[in-house]
């Protein structure tokens, strides 16, 4: 995804209507925004999503899902 995909993604997401919610991922200790997850298909009537993107800025960082 380039950047300007991401821009257009991002302008499409988290609002009333959208079927996507975008949130940064943060590093805990450090407090840095290290990438995003998304939550995707959101159907509000049966009330499921599905785990959309993961993106990772730092190839070290090790992503655990709780």
């Amino acid at each position: 995804m380039n950047d300007n995909q991401l821009e257009k993604y991002i302008q499409n997401a988290n609002n009333d209507n959208a079927e996507t919610l975008v949130s940064k991922v943060i590093d805990k200790e450090t407090g840095d925004v290290i990438g995003h997850i998304s939550l995707g298909k959101i159907d509000k009537k049966n009330k499921s999503a599905s785990v959309g993107k993961v993106l990772v800025g730092n190839k070290n960082v090790i992503i655990l899902f709780f």
